[in-house]
């Protein structure tokens, strides 16, 4: 693990408002769009509370929408993870893979999002995140992509995930 003041940037908070629900009561992320309508940004606060929602996956309607959209199958990503309580049906909460995620075939939480849903079994843990998607010209697929993930244990312990790397910061 790195402190953060070895780089102080990495120790700035970010800031979000609380995350959407679906009808299901699963969590969606707020997001921007683009004039081609992809994602360009998504961020919200999770809050570790008594009844977390179980989360679902991504349709089978949907996978083969995209399917059909993309001419190849896709493992199309949850932005919040079923593990944290995403919702696999809304679609604000997913996005197709990057370059790199289909050269390594990457599906399925990370052991950083496995990592993440570990601290949301606290109750009062707060999770903020914020991430950012590049796009090169009309490509539905992601180049790039930006994630910051903050969590504020009921401790006060902070933890700062930037791109994957972690950073702590001690109680206050």
């Amino acid at each position: 693990m790195i402190s953060p003041f070895d780089n102080q940037k990495f120790a700035i908070p970010i800031a979000a408002s609380k995350v959407n629900r679906d009808s299901a009561g699963n969590f969606v992320p707020k997001v921007q769009r683009d004039l081609y309508d992809r994602i360009t940004k998504a961020e919200g606060i999770i809050e570790a509370k008594d009844e977390m929602p179980s989360g679902s996956t991504i349709s089978e309607m949907l996978e083969n929408i995209f399917q059909r959209h993309c001419g190849t199958k896709v493992n199309v990503q949850q932005i919040i993870p079923k593990c944290w309580g995403g919702s696999g049906g809304h679609p604000d909460n997913y996005i197709l893979p990057s370059a790199k995620q289909i050269k390594t075939k990457i599906k399925g939480p990370s052991e950083l999002e496995l990592q993440i849903a570990d601290y949301l079994k606290q109750k009062g843990t707060k999770i903020i995140f914020c991430y950012e998607f590049k796009y090169e010209n009309d490509s539905d697929f992601p180049v790039n992509s930006r994630r910051y993930i903050d969590v504020i244990q009921t401790d006060g312990c902070r933890r700062f995930f930037r791109n994957g790397l972690e950073y702590k910061l001690p109680p206050i």
